[in-house]
């Protein structure tokens, strides 16, 4: 007793803390196996403490740094739980909400109590939650609770810190009186107090807490949690930044599964439970990664195309799902632990709140994407309803697998887009750097809406952004913040607590504006700039705990005093005259802002622009680009001597060749001789036949040839990407399936894994000539490409076609190249299959086969070719033979090439083939009859 004394317990309070624990029995409802452990740990346990020779020996509670005290003291919280609520309940006619026992029938929503409250615990950290008909109800719930609450712990020997930070309000005041209540609360400095059982209680309303790791904040904004989600996935990723992410030598798989585990992990927790965000808020927490995606990346982008990337596409481009995605999986797989164990009181709020934004409309939207990706049909659709999925969950033995396997479709699906728009944002630029003429994104703003800077003749499409110009080049400053001192309107003696909403008062408020203007001069501009320098780093503050520039913590109050006499009466006018003797008014930076609306464009040098809305829809012909690009893409001229400058052996290559034949390219080119006797070297690439460096759909496949070009080692190039994902017969009855569609030509949803894979391949392989195709252009050397040409006759399923291409596009408009469309069957092809080509300062060929047919069309009675849709008696589908090219073609194109490379006969090349290029002189021949594959994958 007398130790407990020294403690500062009264005999009174010591002998209530006896009686209690005299009463209390924690452990009913636990296993008896688990009642004998605890005794188990109360006998025989010994421990040493500092200072002390002996070892102790613990009887009772636990010894210091126990693990099971955690589990002893949730006990002790039952029992003080258990008090409070009875307590609230002999107090108040409040109900209890928190009946943790699951719901049974999930098809029954029951309507929401119109008054009520929930306790959440863990260990020491309890949060309750409270709800009410009116202020007034939730003011004095408010204190029922905090009360009963603090006797049920006090009589355990335990006490609430109610201090600031520790014990804490966090209150939405809404509906009838929330005026006159935020009034109070601030004339009461944020505070709630009152008197029970002889004692005082004082508590702080606050805006936004942290509990169990997430931040809170009123009115259900999650701008502070995304900060501090972002902050954390930051500091995890700035630990590793330099010494691991930024490393070249590390491969992307690797840097991935670390950026994975460690920076997503932190980013997306619990981000599948924010209710009522948007999906401007989401992507403005998305774009917090931007930076640290980018240093997966290093090495790989370009910089002049370095920050036009998402934070989306440079995570699925390095193998990563985005984080959206990721969220839509956590909430499915979080909605299968919910409906295990889900309380009634959970299930009631979450239909209760059910919105645009809800939580179950965005789980809603996770389902969609579950739908929209899954590779097999489900017993839902579109429009199935929040309960038909609940359903479906509940009774599905496989959702994890389901969602596993979701993912890595949906991984799939944004990474095929993500490659393609980083290639073409490459493309592009390199295709600029070498002085081409790209279309702008959209046509510029009307005349009408132009307007020019008086001080220096720029011209903007807004007044917004004439202002911002203003502000940045002439030092701009809206002229309300010269007038704008303090927080107090003394127009209308309202206190809005910052100069930043008392300016935004002024702004809306023109009589209050009006008066302040008649009876005060513009502050001077040092003043005013000291007082915006305030104001930034209150804003900053601000901005940094997820609030707007202008929130209002505290609400605006009528302040006593005089105010400013009327506008243009003659005491405004005295005030205005004495204020401008006292402190006369300096140059002012509203000034700076002087702009002229136009009615016509000012005179200036005439520039080239065009848009996309000025490309076609897609290619079939063209003679001649017009874009030479100051030389750069010339079909002739500057282009050749740049040529002529680099060649060192006459080198021609056919991509994807297939098996080699009789009479194909190659050996077409093999039997021509230049005039002066030079050999002109022929290759064959193709992953048939060479399987250890045919492959080129790899990076350094790419990086390889173009350095083979670069070098002159290759002076035409040319081959005909594989065409079976892209093909019209997936379109028709006994064809396969589609797998592209003029909507979405980089794959559409709900694919498997093998043809996921075999799109990826495709659209490397003709990503690979593309870019094969620009080097060559860009050294002053030939080529071409061959594809099916665009379905014009096709009517049904809206086919895609690499001729609808935004690179194809670009290349069509470059002086250097010329597109050509014809039909095999005028140069001995046995089906018709129209076909197009892009030619490489190659003219001829086009020539040659404009003279062929109809210009180039079929000229035979109709039915005298078999149509390319169905299956072969061998179960092989009738596309797969019009693959070889026929010898009439083989034949055209063999001689073009064979003139590209005789136009540098003259130039001193070697007379052996580079020792770099010898290991594609491995050749597989074959007859017709076989066929190589475009896909090399396996069945997974």
């Amino acid at each position: 007793m007398e130790a407990m004394q020294r403690f500062g317990l009264t005999p009174g309070e010591i002998h209530q803390l006896v009686a209690t624990a005299n009463e209390d029995n924690a452990t009913p409802g636990l296993a008896l196996h688990l009642q004998h452990v605890l005794r188990d740990l109360m006998q025989n346990t010994y421990f040493t403490v500092a200072g002390l020779i002996n070892p102790c020996q613990t009887t009772r509670g636990t010894r210091p740094g126990y693990p099971v005290a955690d589990i002893l003291f949730n006990l002790c919280m039952c029992r003080i739980l258990k008090d409070f609520r009875q307590e609230v309940e002999a107090s108040s006619n409040l109900p209890w909400l928190g009946d943790a026992t699951p719901v049974n029938d999930l098809e029954q929503i029951p309507s929401m109590p119109p008054e009520g409250f929930v306790d959440v615990t863990f260990v020491d950290d309890c949060v309750v939650l409270l709800h009410g008909r009116s202020n007034d109800r939730v003011a004095q719930a408010i204190q029922v609770l905090v009360t009963a609450l603090d006797k049920a712990s006090a009589q355990r020997g335990l006490s609430i810190n109610f201090e600031q930070g520790k014990t804490e309000v966090l209150w939405t005041i809404l509906g009838k009186g929330a005026r006159e209540q935020k009034r109070r609360l601030h004339e009461d400095g944020q505070l709630i107090q009152w008197m029970a059982e002889g004692k005082t209680y004082t508590l702080h309303v606050c805006h936004a807490y942290k509990h169990l790791g997430t931040w809170v904040q009123a009115h259900h904004r999650h701008a502070k949690e995304a900060l501090a989600r972002a902050a954390a996935a930051k500091q995890q990723w700035g630990q590793l930044a330099r010494s691991f992410f930024t490393k070249r030598a590390i491969t992307i798989p690797v840097k991935s599964a670390v950026f994975q585990s460690l920076v997503v992990s932190k980013m997306t927790y619990n981000v599948h439970t924010w209710t009522s965000v948007t999906q401007k808020q989401l992507d403005s927490w998305v774009n917090h990664l931007k930076a640290p995606a980018g240093t997966l990346l290093k090495g790989l982008l370009m910089p002049a195309t370095r920050y036009q990337h998402s934070t989306d596409e440079m995570m699925a481009f390095a193998g990563l799902l985005p984080l959206q995605d990721q969220v839509h999986a956590n909430r499915l797989r979080f909605l299968a632990r919910l409906l295990q164990a889900c309380p009634q009181i959970t299930w009631t709020l979450l239909h209760a709140t059910q919105h645009q934004h809800s939580w179950i409309e965005s789980c809603l939207d996770s389902c969609q994407w579950l739908l929209k990706h899954y590779d097999r049909r489900l017993p839902l659709t579109e429009n199935s309803q929040f309960l038909d999925w609940v359903r479906f969950v509940r009774l599905d033995p496989n959702w994890k697998g389901r969602i596993k396997k979701t993912c890595k479709l949906a991984l799939s699906f944004h990474r095929s887009r993500a490659e393609h728009a980083i290639w073409q944002r490459h493309f592009n630029a390199r295709l600029t750097q070498a002085g081409a003429t790209l279309p702008d994104k959209a046509k510029p703003a009307a005349i009408q809406d132009r307007w020019q800077c008086d001080l220096c003749q720029k011209v903007f499409a807004s007044t917004r952004a004439l202002a911002m110009h203003a502000t940045r080049e002439h030092g701009y400053k809206k002229k309300v913040r010269y007038y704008a001192t303090g927080d107090t309107c003394q127009a209308c003696c309202q206190n809005f607590h910052t100069r930043k909403r008392l300016s935004v008062h002024l702004e809306k408020q023109a009589r209050c504006y009006n008066i302040v203007t008649s009876c005060w001069p513009p502050l001077p501009a040092t003043q005013v700039q000291t007082l915006d320098d305030e104001d930034r780093t209150h804003e900053s503050q601000l901005r940094k705990q997820g609030w707007w520039a202008a929130k209002a913590f505290q609400p605006v109050v009528t302040v006593q005093g005089p105010p400013l006499p009327p506008e243009g009466s003659p005491e405004a006018q005295l005030m205005f005259d004495r204020m401008q003797r006292r402190r006369p008014s300096d140059v002012v930076a509203y000034t700076q802002l002087q702009g002229t609306k136009l009615t016509q464009l000012p005179d200036g040098p005439k520039k080239l622009w065009w848009t996309n809305d000025d490309l076609p829809a897609f290619i079939m012909h063209s003679v001649q680009g017009p874009d030479a690009a100051g030389g750069a893409f010339a079909m002739w001229g500057l282009a050749r001597e740049t040529a002529a400058l680099h060649i060192r052996a006459l080198v021609v290559v056919h991509f994807f060749s297939g098996y080699r034949r009789m009479g194909d390219i190659h050996h077409v080119v093999d039997h021509y001789a230049a005039e002066n006797g030079s050999h002109i070297f022929t290759l064959s690439v193709d992953l048939c036949m060479q399987r250890q460096s045919g492959d080129l759909a790899t990076p350094q496949a790419s990086k390889w040839w173009k350095e083979r070009i670069l070098s002159g080692q290759v002076v035409a190039a040319g081959g005909g990407p594989p065409c079976e994902t892209f093909t019209v017969a997936r379109q028709y009855d006994g064809g396969p399936r589609p797998l592209r569609s003029a909507q979405q030509p980089h794959g559409l949803a709900g694919l498997t894994h093998r043809e996921w894979c075999q799109l990826r391949i495709s659209d490397r392989l003709l990503r690979f000539l593309l870019d094969m195709l620009v080097t060559l252009a860009m050294m002053g050397l030939s080529g071409f490409l061959e594809h099916p040409q665009f379905p014009t006759w096709c009517n049904r399923g809206h086919p895609a076609s690499i001729w609808a291409m935004e690179a194809l596009k670009h290349l069509k408009r470059l002086n250097c190249f010329s597109v050509v469309s014809f039909d095999q069957c005028v140069v001995g092809a046995v089906a018709k299959k129209p076909t197009t080509l892009v030619l490489l300062r190659m003219p001829d060929v086009r020539e040659q086969l404009m003279k062929r047919g109809h210009s180039g069309r079929c000229n035979h009675p109709a039915g005298s070719h078999s149509a390319l849709i169905g299956r072969q008696e061998d179960g092989t589908f009738n596309t797969a033979k019009a693959k070889v090219y026929p010898y009439g073609l083989n034949r055209i194109l063999g001689m073009g090439l064979f003139k590209a490379a005789e136009r540098w006969v003259s130039v001193a090349t070697d007379t052996q083939l580079p020792t770099e290029l010898t290991p594609y002189l491995e050749q597989s021949c074959h007859d017709e009859s076989v066929v190589q594959p475009d896909y090399h994958g396996g069945k997974g």
